[in-house]
């Protein structure tokens, strides 16, 4: 073994370590307390350390193919390791022995349950009394005096048509109310008629229009064309026809057979148009007729 000397005359031993494939002389310090840094001279060519001192400060006497180098005695720390692997659970232990359960006290006795008094019998209902007698009547009190004679406010009025009385107002004038707008009844029937005109040849129906209020029902009527032309319907004329209504929403019709005046004249229906097959009034023993019944709702 070599031994290196430092600037502060600590002798060094120590063993030689590898440092860059040569072969270093490292001695440890006999100090009480060992250096942590160190600087040196490093020969590259012979791969040995001289002149070996505590601490980093430069270095003047490294000469030659010297370079000075410096290192920790302790040396980076290295990375942490692994986790070791977790060791086995151990055996549980044995479960202790249950202490004994402490004795139940004795339980009282129960009192007696005094006896229950008798009910007293229910005694007998008391009988209905007799119903009172009704009073008499009063006598009435006596008429007070009459009053004095009133002024007939409505002497001489009367309601607007179609309204009615319905009271008297504290002057004693007329209450007027409107009559009530009945619906008209469904199904209702009115019958038109029409009659025939001769001339010095021929009958012909007349024509024109005619309108049935319903009875009892002022705001329930019907409006129709009666027919028009001669009545063997040569050239063919006009029938009977709906115009209008009023207080109804549908209507319906029929025309019935006419009743023929001309002699050996047969009755028939074309369409709306009554007709009779002989319309000359050569051999005419009456007016001829006819109906146009409308069933309205």
């Amino acid at each position: 073994m070599r031994r290196i000397r430092t600037s502060r005359k600590l002798m060094v031993v120590g063993a030689a370590v590898v440092l860059g494939g040569a072969m270093l002389e490292v001695g440890t310090a006999n100090a009480s307390t060992p250096p942590q840094q160190f600087t040196g001279c490093l020969n590259q060519a012979a791969g040995q350390i001289f002149n070996v001192e505590i601490g980093t400060s430069p270095r003047k006497h490294c000469v030659g193919h010297q370079v000075q180098i410096t290192w920790s005695q302790t040396g980076p720390t290295g990375p942490q390791g692994p986790v070791g692997p977790r060791g086995a659970t151990g055996a549980t232990g044995a479960t202790g022995a249950r202490g004994a359960t402490g004795a139940t006290g004795a339980k009282g006795d129960t009192g007696a349950t005094g006896a229950r008094g008798a009910v007293g019998a229910t005694g007998p209902a008391g009988p209905t009394g007799p119903k009172g007698e009704t009073g008499a009547t009063g006598p009435a009190g006596p008429a007070g005096p009459q009053g004095p004679a009133g002024v007939n406010a409505s002497a001489g009025t009367s309601c607007p048509s179609g309204d009615y009385v319905s009271g008297f107002d504290t002057a004693g004038k007329l209450l007027c109310t409107a009559l009530p707008v009945a619906a008209c009844p469904a199904n209702s029937v009115l019958t038109f008629s029409a009659t025939s005109a001769p001339t010095d040849t021929f009958e012909f129906w007349t024509g024109g229009e005619q309108t049935v209020t319903l009875a009892g029902h002022p705001g329930c009527s019907v409006t129709v064309a009666r027919p028009l032309g001669i009545i063997n319907n040569v050239p063919a004329g006009t029938g009977w026809a709906i115009v209008s209504k009023t207080g109804f929403t549908s209507a319906g019709s029929t025309v019935k057979n006419p009743n023929c005046g001309g002699a050996l004249s047969s009755a028939s229906v074309s369409g709306t148009y009554p007709v009779c097959s002989n319309a000359s009034t050569a051999l005419e023993s009456g007016h001829s007729s006819d109906e146009f019944v409308v069933t309205a709702s």
